[in-house]
This record gives C-alpha cells, structure tokens and sequence, in this order.
C-alpha cells in the first residue's frame, strides 16, 4: 500500500521520508528485540522505544504526506 501511493506521488518528499522512517523503525524495534532474546545482550532492549518512536513518526508523516 505504501508502495502504491510512493508510485503515484514521486515528488511527495514527505511520503519517503515517512517511508524511510517507517523501515528504520521496523529494523531498531523487532531487531533490537531479537537480538535480546536470541544472545541475551540486554543493552540492545534499550533500542526498541527509538524504534518505536521511528514507527510513530512514519505513520504521522505518511498521514501528513497523504
């Protein structure tokens, strides 16, 4: 679906932004927890409410882009 309206609106900087922000959110939240339940690191726990608040602003900025 994000696909879809970055493919309909190439210029709009704001949907890409939300996009990448969206893909980074995903990667520090879920890795982060990954990587603490696989090697037991807990320092690495500390990462997911950046990852979350990375999710979070992907959706506003996609809401605002849209």
């Amino acid at each position: 679906m994000l696909g879809d309206l970055i493919h309909r609106y190439p210029a709009n900087r704001v949907l890409k932004l939300g996009a990448g922000s969206l893909c980074l959110g995903i990667v520090l939240f879920c890795g982060s927890l990954y990587i603490k339940a696989i090697t037991g690191y807990a320092p690495a726990g500390k990462l997911a409410p950046i990852g979350g608040l990375a999710l979070i602003a992907g959706w506003v900025l996609i809401a605002i882009g849209c």
